[in-house]
């Protein structure tokens, strides 16, 4: 297709197999349109297309062997044939629109990152691109690998391998030599055995090869799963049951494997009669250490008069005549071979050169390793699917796809996060753990004790290929991604001024400006997507904090503004993070000292065990904060939004708070009864309401891509109906980030909130502020607090304003802080002399 001249892309996405438009139709799911696919070919379907050799044909069930959001109810058979699913392929690329992004003719010839513009530089056969994110998906059957062989050069006759299989020629009444007996090669002797004059097979070793239960789907069945799509869903989920079920025995107790062993040499045996025969053709390892095979017709061709089985490997080749390595002898007219691929030496990674100016090959000299099987350290904003340890031997690779493709998402979300130009480089610390775990596991495995060598280790004897568990254990490792496992890179010339000390290269590294601690457990820290431009896109902060709670919580903290300045504390509320506070920050910044941070489990902070979730728990961290980002003496105003006011008040009765804070602003926020008096659902009977709303509070259902719908529903529940789309979509990337597990429990706290004591005890002059349109803390909440507290400092009121006040009324919130420093923080300046009207008990403010 034309080429439109775009010359700069959000995303660049090299392959168009199921991992490429799978990542493609992700990426539209999730906003993302600003991309382009790479593909080398001039159609569509990886492996599907380059594989279209006599027979060929999947061996995982095809409504396994489909993605979840694209069922095709139409699958002709149990195992369908490469033209169905080709054309599956095809008509994904149509149904999600994802045409005008195909680059046909259009192969990687050499990729380069830029660590000034933390970009990738591309050059294609059809010209040059820069991307900020690549996405690989190659996968690692799609480079034919042929050995070797002395004399191959001079063969007079017909040479390729199965991959890139020759249409035009006739092997009808040919001397056929097929070199391999792996997963092509069983598929095509059957094909091809009747055609030719004489086949010789040659094996190095046996496979284990096993019933074919390959049967044609009625039009009944086809018929009920299109006119009932919970019949197709049910026959999926126990295709995949049935392989969850077989794992362990692969992964743990190899032992257990004698059975289907048994199964194999009868299945070999109906076939096969002659004993000398029977014994070249049964493997002398355990069975699932190579990929099991599934066919009816090997064995069965394998017994005809015209087929030959060599047991030994190709030595030379001298003119059309082939030599074992045991000496016998076969004269042929064509080689096809079956030798597999470049799996664990994948040539795009002799092309891919990262931020330490070596080639990802040279990185992977001793052996592949990726972050949960898709970032390897040194290569910023770089995703490989299906990558190291993400191979399957007994199920579906489009769960391990579509694993990493949600990683992809949120990978994407966390980008958002700093505003533009951010990129995320995985820890070699990260990626060295993630390895050792996975070989830890491995060393128990089938692929590892089965006595055999095949293409799930690499040239050192390492299995760096094969994932060693479940699909269900993939896909809870890659649901989010950890910001503790990344650097977070961010270009020179947009550092902090007052950064740490270079390193010896001259500069600070990305992390020490960043500060993200190396030593962070492994958790769910991470940090939203949100804005990426404008004023709700977050400042840079001028350092970083790692703050210890008193149970060793690890809390993530931002310190902007000058040191020396008027300080403001600030607390987030539910499922949000220090991002929500980003226009009012960037109202105080200049002339206050602003602190930020993530409550425990949201944004940047790690999740904590489910005992760590209380409203001690947020005194606790509130407090720790406090002392450990204001210096000795210092005190500060201090802030908290919905859940982030309710910190305050657990916090009521501690010293530490009242020797810190000078003066506390509660906004949108509540003591007690929270599901009795939202609004969200506006039944009329309160015990309804309370019901839905413990609901909706400990709900772990998940919020799913920023999409239309829903914006639509969080502005219902939480924003006025004046906000703007800008604000709109800030609020919803922020909550949309948060970890389920992490939403639920604070949640539940939440429903069993009661802190009216705690707000009775807050003696420190203290300021109310809300809006009227509030469904999830209505303005009864606000009236009720100003009632009660010691030293109320008056109450403003937001006509028409919902919940989400700091981002729907920024100027506001900050104006009210800046009156509270100026008031109750002694000699200190303040950045405006003006202050909103009515300074009354009651205030309203436009």
């Amino acid at each position: 297709m034309a080429d439109d001249g775009q010359r700069h892309v959000r995303v660049a996405v090299i392959g168009s197999g199921f991992g490429g438009l799978g990542a493609a139709v992700r990426l539209r799911r999730a906003g993302i349109t600003d991309f382009v696919i790479l593909e080398r070919a001039d159609s569509v379907g990886g492996t599907w297309r380059d594989n279209s050799y006599p027979g060929c044909a999947c061996d995982v069930p095809s409504h396994l062997y489909s993605f979840s959001f694209a069922p095709n109810p139409q699958w002709p058979r149990n195992f369908s044939g490469q033209p169905h699913i080709r054309a599956y392929l095809e008509r994904v690329t149509d149904t999600f629109g994802l045409r005008p992004h195909l680059r046909f003719n259009s192969e990687v010839r050499a990729m380069r990152w830029n660590g000034e513009e933390l970009r990738w530089e591309i050059d294609t056969a059809a010209g040059s691109l820069t991307a900020d994110v690549v996405v690989s998906a190659t996968g690692p059957l799609s480079d034919p690998q042929i050995p070797d062989i002395p004399g191959l050069a001079d063969f007079p006759g017909q040479v390729f391998h199965s991959a890139r299989w020759d249409h035009d020629y006739d092997l009808r009444g040919k001397r056929v030599a097929m070199v391999g007996t792996g997963a092509s090669a069983i598929q095509i002797v059957p094909a091809i055995q009747p055609e030719v004059d004489r086949l010789t097979v040659f094996q190095r070793t046996p496979p284990w090869v096993m019933p074919r239960a390959d049967r044609r789907i009625t039009a009944a069945e086809r018929w009920l799963h299109t006119k009932v799509p919970a019949t197709r869903q049910l026959r999926r989920q126990l295709l995949w049951g049935i392989r969850e079920l077989q794992v362990g025995a692969f992964t743990k107790r190899p032992g257990e494997l004698g059975l289907i062993e048994s199964l194999g040499k009868s299945h070999m045996r109906k076939a096969i009669k002659d004993p000398a025969l029977q014994a070249r053709l049964t493997p002398d390892y355990r069975i699932g250490c190579k990929r099991i095979l599934l066919s009816n017709a090997w064995y069965p061709a394998l017994a005809r008069p015209n087929v030959d089985v060599v047991t030994s490997g190709l030595r030379e080749i001298r003119g059309n005549v082939l030599v074992a390595t045991d000496g016998s002898e076969a004269e042929v007219d064509a080689v096809i071979f079956g030798t597999g691929f470049h799996v664990t030496d994948m040539p795009i990674a002799q092309r891919v050169t990262g931020a330490r100016s070596t080639t990802l090959a040279e990185e992977w000299k001793d052996g592949m390793a990726a972050l949960r099987g898709t970032s390897a350290a040194g290569f910023p904003n770089f995703l490989t699917i299906i990558g190291p340890n993400t191979g399957l031997g007994n199920s579906s690779m489009i769960l391990m796809i579509e694993a990493q493709l949600n990683y992809l998402v949120d990978f994407m979300r966390q980008l958002d996060v700093l505003g533009d130009r951010i990129a995320l480089d995985a820890r070699q610390s990260a990626v060295d753990g993630w390895t050792r775990t996975i070989q830890e596991r491995m060393q128990r495995t089938v692929w590892n004790t089965g006595g055999c060598d095949s293409w799930y280790l690499d040239a050192s004897g390492r299995n760096t290929t094969a994932w060693p568990g479940t699909t269900s254990e993939f896909r809870r490792a890659t649901r989010q991604v950890d910001l503790a496992e990344y650097r977070v890179l961010r270009p020179a010339q947009r550092q902090p001024d007052d950064e740490p000390p270079p390193t010896a290269g001259g500069r600070a590294t990305a992390e020490e400006v960043v500060g993200v601690p190396p030593s962070v457990s492994w958790g769910s820290m991470k940090r939203p997507a949100h804005a990426t431009r404008g004023r709700y896109a977050p400042p840079v902060p001028r350092r970083t904090l790692d703050v210890t709670s008193a149970d060793g919580a690890r809390l993530y903290a931002e310190v902007h503004g000058p040191e020396g300045a008027p300080a403001v504390v600030l607390s987030h509320g539910w499922t949000c993070s220090t991002a929500f506070w980003a226009p009012v920050v960037r109202e105080l910044a200049d002339t206050h000292k602003v602190v930020v941070y993530d409550q425990r489990g949201h944004g940047r902070s790690p999740a904590v065990p489910p005992a760590g979730y209380s409203t001690r728990a947020l005194a606790d961290d509130l407090v720790a904060v406090l002392e450990q980002s204001l210096a000795p003496g210092e005190r500060a105003v201090v802030g908290g939004h919905s859940m982030g006011g309710m910190t305050i008040m657990a916090a009521a009765e501690r010293p530490e708070l009242r020797a810190r804070a000078a003066a506390a602003l509660l906004c949108s926020t509540g003591c007690a009864d929270l599901a009795a008096e939202s609004r969200v659902f506006p039944l009329p009977s309160p015990g309804g309401r309370r019901l839905a709303h413990r609901l909706l509070l400990g709900s772990r259902a998940p919020l799913g891509p920023v999409s239309p719908v829903a914006k639509w529903a969080l502005r219902y529940a939480t924003m006025g109906g004046g906000s703007s789309a800008e604000q709109i979509e800030a609020c919803a990337r922020i909550v949309h980030a948060c970890p389920i597990d992490v939403r639920a429990r604070w949640g539940m706290v939440l429903y069993h909130l009661q802190l009216t004591r705690g707000v009775s005890r807050l003696e420190v002059p203290t300021a109310v502020l809300a809006g009227t349109a509030d469904r999830l803390t209505p303005f009864v909440h606000a009236r009720r607090l100003a009632s009660v507290l010691p030293q109320c400092e008056g109450l403003t009121e937001l006509p028409g304003l919902g919940h989400m006040t700091p981002v729907e009324a920024p100027d506001a919130v900050a104006g009210r802080l800046r009156e509270l420093v100026r008031d109750h923080l002694a000699g200190t300046p303040s950045s405006r002399d003006e202050r909103p009207a009515g300074r009354q008990k009651k205030e309203k403010a436009a």
